[in-house]
């Protein structure tokens, strides 16, 4: 039998292991939080350089107007640039292994000192393999899921409408396929190029020679280890996906589906009635959930991606010759105040909960009626045959806000409607439309894509505003080489001879042209579209700015509708997409998926406070 003794030391050691194990997880919380309020001071000084110096052009340098940034601005930028990238390499990654090996060797461990020796280690990044590797992991790592990434580029991806062009071509899609493979055999092979740059100080050239070796030598080892890893910390994602979204929605739904939606409480008023009550208790629980649900959440993320840099940082410590520790020691009293700030911070989230529970129906974030209107992709997206007149009649029937078609000038100075450079894809002939005069377009035909066999004519634009005109509103592109003011002003002349100038947007991936409209007939709307940008977006001379989806965050939807812009996304095709950005705030969503779209629109008008409160504070976060 044990003694008394015995059977303490055996409680001590547990208590021991387990503080051991929670200071771990709250030495990586902690270092994380920390970090990122560090962040921000040089992330928005740098942000605000590089904003102060696109805009010294005299105008905010954008996808629709590139050819700006071609001066002295170009080298300037792309030093601040560089800088920025660094700054958060320093931040998310270099000072999370420097933290690592502290871990791994049982020494406390220093926020300030762990960026500090982040900091000095970005010498060996100044060299063009260093330099390459600060590359690799800001575009490379986020396109092929593999190493390590930083959240100013972790988002980073192929748009959408490129992805659409490369996958509609199997030659292209196959090239795109093994780059995707080419990087991820790289980032494989390179794994520990970054461990060995800073835990034993070597020059990047010879560290990635190191980091290949090392693979080469132990890759059985490497591949059994992570695929255990990478199985549990799914296993572990998933379970607090379930403990503290999906569990939580379901039951909030339940209570809430017997409670009225919108329903305005004023507070400051008094007066309030037990169904009032209700319903604010109702959003405060919600809030809760939701606000709570997320802190812990994200802190499981941060755990399982933080013990995964732990784990590779061991895994260089067996496969180079050293002993890491099997714990860390805490002192008590350090122990103490960090779980003390752990849990600090779910009395701020409860006191969080309750003021937007109580405030609710004074945050315009959760305006129940802000939803987007549907724009109908190249007349009527899958509707109909692409840029035709009946896409246009089935616009209607869907009573959708708009439809979205693509103006090109003819041989002979006519506008027959089409996107690409040519005909090909369309009708089979390869020919551009300013190689052909309107009465040869006019013997083209559209191949049919819904079904009915029937040849369809290319339209004139006189004949697309003459089937809106009353009906729908158009947005008509500027497109192809033939974009020029003589396309405005002939565009503006045939909506005013219909008499439809609050019935056309004019739209264009060209801003000068925009520009142009806008100050010659200042009581049309324009919209620019773009799908990348640098400065303040929001000045450009436009009434809307249409974000290619991968570019339009909260944040930029917010900043446009404060300078008085309206502002919409496109092309949302896929239903994850569409419900995110019905929620974005964004006054219009282009898309090709109609049915969808509007099926999505209705269901959102069905929910209860707490998926409202649940949507929008998902997107804006």
């Amino acid at each position: 039998m044990q003694t008394s003794d015995a059977r303490k030391e055996k409680r001590s050691g547990r208590r021991r292991r387990k503080r051991s194990y929670f200071g771990v997880a709250v030495e990586i919380w902690r270092y994380r939080i920390i970090s990122i309020l560090l962040l921000a001071a040089p992330a928005l000084l740098l942000d605000n350089l590089m904003s102060a110096l696109v805009d010294s052009s005299g105008a905010p340098i954008t996808t629709a107007n590139m050819e700006q940034m071609f001066s002295w601005r170009l080298p300037v930028y792309i030093i601040l640039s560089v800088a920025m990238i660094m700054v958060f390499i320093v931040f998310e990654i270099l000072g999370q292994i420097h933290l690592s090996n502290d871990i791994l060797r049982g020494q406390e461990s220093h926020v300030f000192r762990e960026i500090g020796k982040g900091f000095k280690s970005v010498k060996h990044f100044l060299s063009p393999k260093g330099l390459l590797i600060a590359l690799f992991i800001t575009v490379a790592v986020p396109l092929c899921g593999i190493g390590f990434s930083i959240s100013l580029t972790e988002s980073f991806r192929m748009p959408n409408f490129i992805m659409s062009v490369i996958f509609s071509k199997p030659l292209l899609a196959i090239l795109y396929i093994a780059g995707i493979a080419a990087l991820v055999i790289v980032a494989i092979r390179w794994i520990f190029a970054i461990h060995a740059m800073l835990l034993d100080d070597m020059k990047a050239g010879d560290a990635l020679k190191r980091s290949v070796s090392l693979v080469k030598a132990n890759w059985k080892d490497l591949f059994k280890k992570f695929i255990i890893i990478i199985i549990y910390s799914a296993l572990i994602l998933i379970a607090s996906h379930f403990v503290c979204k999906v569990l939580p929605d379901y039951i909030m739904k339940i209570v809430g589906q017997d409670l009225p939606a919108g329903q305005v409480i004023d507070v400051t008023k008094g007066g309030l009635t037990a169904a009032d009550g209700s319903v604010m208790g109702y959003r405060i629980a919600g809030a809760l959930c939701i606000l709570l649900g997320r802190y812990v959440n994200t802190f499981v993320i941060l755990l399982v991606a933080s013990n995964i840099m732990v784990k590779l940082t061991e895994r260089y410590f067996v496969y180079t010759g050293r002993e890491p520790e099997k714990s860390t020691e805490h002192s008590e009293k350090r122990f103490v105040l960090r779980k003390v700030a752990f849990f600090a911070v779910l009395g701020g989230i409860a006191a969080g909960a309750v003021l937007i529970g109580v405030f609710y129906s004074q945050i315009p974030l959760f305006d129940k009626d802000s939803i987007p209107r549907i724009i109908a992709h190249r007349t009527g997206g899958n509707m109909a045959s692409e840029n035709s007149l009946e896409g246009v009649d089935e616009s209607v029937k869907m009573e959708v806000y708009a439809a979205e078609t693509d103006i090109q000038r003819t041989k002979d100075g006519k506008y027959v409607i089409n996107h690409d450079k040519s005909f090909a894809r369309l009708t089979g002939v390869d020919k551009k439309p300013d190689e052909m005069t309107l009465e040869e377009v006019k013997e083209l035909r559209i191949k049919d894509t819904t079904g009915s066999g029937a040849l369809l004519e290319v339209p004139t634009m006189e004949e697309l505003l003459d089937r809106c005109k009353g009906r729908i509103t158009a947005f008509v592109e500027f497109k192809g080489a033939s974009v020029d003011e003589q396309m405005a002003d002939d565009a503006v002349s045939a909506a005013r001879e219909r008499d439809m100038t609050d019935e056309v947007v004019f739209i264009s991936l060209d801003y000068d042209v925009l520009d142009y409209t806008k100050k010659t007939y200042p009581e049309f709307k324009t919209g620019v579209l773009i799908f990348g940008g640098f400065g303040d977006i929001s000045k450009m001379n436009c009434d809307m700015i249409l974000m290619e989806e991968d570019m339009s965050t909260f944040w930029q939807i917010l900043q446009m509708k404060m300078a008085g812009k309206q502002t919409g996304v496109w092309t949302v095709n896929k239903e994850d997409g569409m419900r995110r950005f019905m929620n974005s705030g964004a006054d219009y969503i282009i898309t090709d998926e109609i049915p969808m779209a509007l099926r999505i629109q209705e269901e959102l008008k069905k929910r209860t406070d707490v998926e409202i409160m649940r949507d929008r504070i998902e997107f804006l976060l």
